[in-house]
Parts: C-alpha cells; structure tokens; sequence
C-alpha cells in the first residue's frame, strides 16, 4: 500500500533558521517544496559569507570525489581507523583543505604515472605483433644509430598509399632510407619506416596528411637495433607491469590510511552543502522563513515535537488542508509488510502509481510466484531453483537488487514444488517411475483440458480485478469518463459471460434475452464517447479484453514445453547404450531444461502482470517520496 502524506507549513525567524535546518535534516523525513518563487513571499537568498562557504564546500566535495574515486577499496583488515572524525558540528574547511592539500599532489601524481604506464602496456603488444611480421625482412635494416622508426598499420583500402609513402620519404631522405612492409592479416599491411632524424619532421609531416596509423616505438626502445628494439619490448613489458604493481602497492597502502577519513568527511561535506542549497526553495519575509513540504502523515506529531524542543515553541508548524491538484502532486512511499518489499522494485519497473491511485504491489506478489509455479511445476526443477536462489540471496546480500530478484524466485520455487505434486512431475516423467503420484491432475491426456480451463479462469479473474480497481481509481480521482468506459467494459463481458453460460446450458433459456439487452447496452456506452469511430473501437477494445484473459493459456502451454522437453531427456537417457554416456546426456538436457524453465516463466508470468493486468488501472506517473536527510 501507499503512505499517507501531509504538506506542512513550518514559520520561523530568521534567528531559527540554521537550528531548524539542522534538526529537519537529522530527522529525515520531510521532503522540502520549492516555495520560493510564491507571490506573497521572496525567496531566502544566502548572504555573502554563505555563499563563499557554498563554493568552498562546492569545491572540497569535488577534490574529495575525486581522490575516492583513485584510491583502491582497502580489505577491512588493513583499513586503519582516522583518529578524528567529522562529528557533525562541521569541522572547518581550512582543515579539510590542508589536509586534502597533503595528499592529493602525491595520489594524483601516482595516478597519473599509472594511467600512463596502462596505456603503453597495452601499446606494446601492437608494436610486438608489427615487429615480428617485419622480422623477418630485418636483414634488409641497417642499424638504428642515429635513425628514427616508425613502425605504421594500414587498412587494406589504403594499401595503395604505401608505395606513395616509399617515394616520398626516399625524395625526402634520398638514399638514407628504408621501407619495408608486410602482411599482418587479410585487413592489415605492417611496414616500418627508417629514415634520419634530421628528416623526421618532414616525414612526419607526410605521414600526418594520410589515412595510416602509426606505432611509434618507445623511448626506452627506440635508437637500437631492429633486434633489440624487438627482444626489448619483452624486458619493458615486464618492467611496465612492475612498476604498475608498485604504484598499485602504494595506493592501497594510502586507502588503507586515509580513504575512510576522505569518505568520512565527503559525506560531512556534502551534508553541509545540502544544508545550504535547501535554504534555496525557502520563503522568507522580512524576518521570518516559510518552508513547505511533504511528511507522512503518521510522523507529522512527532516532526512538530521534535521541532519544538530543539528549536524553540514559537516555531509555527501545521498541516495544510490539500487541494485536489496537491494531492496529485503528493510524493509516493510504499509502506508494504516485509515479505512484499522485494516486489516493488518490480512495480517500479512499469512506473511509480500516482498518489491517489492504487499500490499494485500485494496483488502482483500473490500472482507473479503463482503463474511461475504454474508454468514451472516440478518439484525437482523447484527445489534445485530454491537452493540456487537461497545461495545467491546470501551470496550477495549486500546488492538490494540481487537479494530482492533471488527472494521472488525463493516465493516462485515454493510454488513450483507445490504445483509439482499437484502435477506429480519430479525431473519430468521421472516422478511417475519412483512412484510420485499427482495430487491434482497430470500435465498429460486429455486431463489437460482442466488445466487450460483453469488459466482461463486465472485470466477472467485477473483481467476482472484490473477493471474493477481502474474503476475505483477513476471514482477517487473523479475521472467520469474512465470510470463510465470501465464499468460499461465490466456490464459487457458480464453479458458475455451470461451468453456463454446459456449456450452451454449452464443457465436456463430465460436469461439470453436479458444478457443480449445488457451486452447492447455495454456496447452502446463504449462506443458513444468515441463518436463515430467508437463503432469501431469499441467492439475491438471488447475483443482485446477477451484475448487478454485467453493470453493465460500460456501458463498452461509454456509449461507442456517444458514437461515434454524433460520426457524427452529421460527417454534419450534409455536410448543409449552406456549408462555413463546416457546419464549425462540427460543431465546435460535437463541442465538446459532448467535453465529455459527459470526463464521462460518468468518473463511469461512478468507479461501477465504488466500487459494483461496492469493496463487496466495502473498509469503511473507517480513521484518518488525523498525525503531531506542525512547521507551516511
């Protein structure tokens, strides 16, 4: 369900800014409105010594950022615990700044110096691959003493320019010069270049203006042999990932040292900073400030306590009576019982509901693991996906995201399990030949009728209860037209269902009349607010409605693919001669069975909820309820 909200108004002096400011932000729970720009107030701009401290802190934020982001996460037994830390009375910038003035010249420099020694450690094997092509060609070299190199990759579009090249650098250099090339690959043709250095700018200048890319040997390589260049770049590979492993060393030994300080005091930084900014949607008058926002309505009394003993009695906070258009506008919070928090996450998905709509979440974390016990309905897939799941929610217990995924897919192999007795499958037909019984009825035969007639059953049930809760959603937000559409939709399939029920002989004769007047009536309300195209639309809007509660069929039909593809790999097992051979075979079919029958129901099971179900009321367009407080 939804959290109730409540706008308050909180009136004070000026003198009780910095102290309310403070408290609210400790209490985290109200979520401030923009009320500056209102016509009877001004807006509460910072005085000169405010806003210098707003940049200091701008400013320190960022070089804290920054240092974080290149300093390694240290393994908590090496993490040294700071001596001090910010309290949060707001330790003065100056001392954050020397501080950050002393370490951030040698990390940056450590950073650097490793940045570039990444960049020409994965240069080297280019020059390596180019040099051994060339090798070789290298009795045609003469020595590198006193010549330049550059070893160039040209796509095979291009190749033509090579010979351009050659008669360039020999008009340039005459006879002081080599070219040689070869094919690295069907794309590539490699040649290095050898020329003296009095001439290296111009034919540098040459090789600017063509569509070739060049590999220029390191310092540390170029001025030797052909060989040597090429025997080195091994020696300074290794040399480059020491280094690198000695820069590594050094900063994670600096993380352990400082980087809790450094987060410690980002989050001080950015909480004072957030102290300022907020004054930015305040109201003010000549001696007071007005500030507006969003509570939940069962901390309202408590906000107001609090308020009063920390700041002082003459502190004006009340709750304001809410328009139509505020309510609208009101911030969403669910406030769901534990077992259904992993669910949100999925109502998110398809958009937040609106304040005065309705909260989705109980509803599909009853159907979303039903529909895949349906689909999956075996009890050794089941419990194999219940260890599985129950590992990865401990596994990754800190990733919100992960633990909530692995909690639905918990509810959905307790399902499978309990729908895989019903069936009596274990592995597939397995479950037949160790005596496993269905408690229900079979996936198999002409018993599998019933089970297409309950999905059927699912859909009209779920399909109805999306109409029923659009059509109280549209009475509480008023919405006359919606509301009319969706109880005319209702009136209509009603007829249908009472049609039905006399062909089949379910109800007596007498009622076929009754159910063709009110089916003409459901009708004539669909189409007349659509005019004349409503002839159309409306009659196809009724028939989307009914392929929407078919389209559950698919719960029944995805999960037959499933149980054959199982009979399938235990057959294949008894086709094979060798037992070995065959068990494995099995497994690996089984292996993919699992893997399909994870997934297939539920994207499957996720389609019902969001396309047949949720296109009945829910629109989104909610805001996300956040509220001013404390980072930690």
């Amino acid at each position: 369900m939804l959290q109730r909200m409540a706008r308050v108004q909180i009136i004070g002096s000026r003198g009780q800014l910095d102290s309310t400011v403070a408290a609210i932000h400790r209490l985290g729970v109200l979520q401030v409105e923009d009320v500056s720009k209102a016509r009877s107030l001004k807006e509460l701009k910072p005085d000169e010594h405010q806003a210098r401290l707003q940049e200091d802190l701008a400013f320190l934020a960022t070089r804290l950022d920054a240092l974080i982001q290149i300093l390694p996460v240290p393994e908590p037994e090496t993490t040294k615990l700071p001596s001090s830390l910010p309290n949060g009375s707001g330790e003065p910038v100056a001392v954050v700044r020397a501080q950050l003035d002393k370490l951030a010249p040698e990390i940056q420099e450590l950073a650097k110096r490793r940045d570039a020694l990444q960049a020409e450690l994965m240069a080297l094997p280019r020059y390596e691959i180019t040099l051994k092509k060339l090798a070789p060609l290298a009795v045609e070299l003469r020595e590198l003493q006193g010549f330049e190199t550059t070893a160039l990759l040209i796509d095979r579009p291009y190749r033509d320019v090579l010979e351009v090249i050659r008669s360039e650098v020999e008009r340039i250099a005459g006879a002081q010069c080599e070219v040689v090339a070869r094919e690295v690959d069907d794309q590539t043709t490699a040649a290095l270049l050898l020329y003296p250095r009095s001439v290296a700018q111009e034919v540098q200048a040459l090789l600017g203006q063509e569509n070739i890319t060049q590999v220029r040997l390191p310092k540390e390589i170029a001025g030797r042999s052909f060989r040597d260049a090429l025997s080195a770049l091994e020696d300074r590979k290794q040399s480059t990932e020491r280094e690198i492993a000695g820069i590594e060393t050094r900063l994670m030994q600096i993380a352990g040292r400082w980087r809790l300080w450094l987060e410690a005091h980002r989050f001080e930084v950015r909480n004072r900073l957030q102290r300022l900014l907020i004054r930015t949607r305040f109201g003010s008058t000549t001696h007071t400030f007005v500030m507006e926002g969003w509570v939940p309505r069962n901390k309202v009394s408590a906000l107001g306590e609090t308020l009063a003993r920390e700041v002082g009695q003459e502190l004006l906070v009340k709750e304001m009576a809410l328009t139509r258009g505020e309510r609208e506008k009101a911030p969403v919070a669910f406030v769901n019982p534990r077992p259904l928090k992993p669910f949100e996450m999925l109502v998110r998905l398809s958009g937040l509901p609106r304040y005065s709509g309705f909260d989705p979440t109980p509803v599909i974390a009853v159907f979303l693991p039903l529909f895949f016990g349906i689909i999956l309905g075996d009890v050794g897939y089941g419990l194999i996906l219940l260890v599985v799941a129950i590992d990865v929610r401990r596994r990754y217990a800190a990733n919100q995201v992960i633990r909530d995924l692995a909690q639905i897919f918990i509810y959905g192999a307790v399902w499978a399990v309990a729908f895989g007795f019903m069936y009596g499958e274990f592995l597939g037909t397995l479950g037949e030949r160790i005596g496993l019984r269905p408690l229900w009825m079979p996936r198999e035969g002409e018993k599998i009728l019933a089970l297409f007639a309950f999905c059927i059953a699912l859909g009209v049930f779920q399909v109805l209860l999306g109409l029923m809760l659009g059509a109280w959603q549209a009475w509480r937000e008023r919405q006359r037209s919606e509301l009319i559409s969706k109880i005319s939709m209702l009136v209509t399939l009603a007829a249908i269902f009472g049609l039905i029920g006399v062909a089949t002989h379910f109800l007596p004769g007498s009622f076929f009349t009754p159910t063709i007047v009110l089916l003409l009536i459901g009708l004539v309300v669909l189409i007349i607010p659509a005019g004349p195209v409503g002839v159309l639309l409306g009659p196809l809007e009724v028939l989307e409605t009914v392929g929407n509660m078919l389209s559950y069929l698919r719960l029944a039909a995805i999960g037959l693919a499933s149980v054959y593809l199982a009979m399938v790999a235990n057959r294949m097992a008894g086709l094979v001669g060798n037992v070995l051979v065959g068990v494995i075979l099995a497994a690996l079919l089984h292996a993919l069975n699992f893997a399909l029958s994870v997934l297939s129901p539920a994207i499957q099971s996720l389609r019902l909820q969001y396309v047949e179900f949720f296109r009945q009321f829910h629109h989104g367009g909610g805001h996300e309820y956040k509220p001013f407080k404390v980072e930690r």
